[in-house]
């Protein structure tokens, strides 16, 4: 990819370097970094479920600690 003075950006790799143009070259990503980047969020995501399960159990234990069924939860 080339940058030209006039903020032009040439894709075409046939078109040859001009004066003042400036060469970007992109970097490499290894297709392992895109598995490892998603069972990261993959593992994010079932924490945060988990959490959200043991906090509404944890709220329905608090709130009705004799196992009674509540009716509002009936609804």
């Amino acid at each position: 990819m080339m940058r030209r003075p006039s903020g032009q950006v040439q894709l075409d790799s046939w078109q040859p370097p001009q004066p003042g143009d400036e060469l970007i070259a992109l970097p490499y990503l290894d297709p392992k970094f895109f598995n490892t980047s998603q069972e990261v969020i993959t593992a994010l995501f079932q924490v945060a479920l988990a959490a959200r399960v043991i906090k509404d159990w944890w709220r329905a234990a608090i709130s009705n600690p004799a196992g009674q069924p509540n009716p509002q939860s009936l609804l």
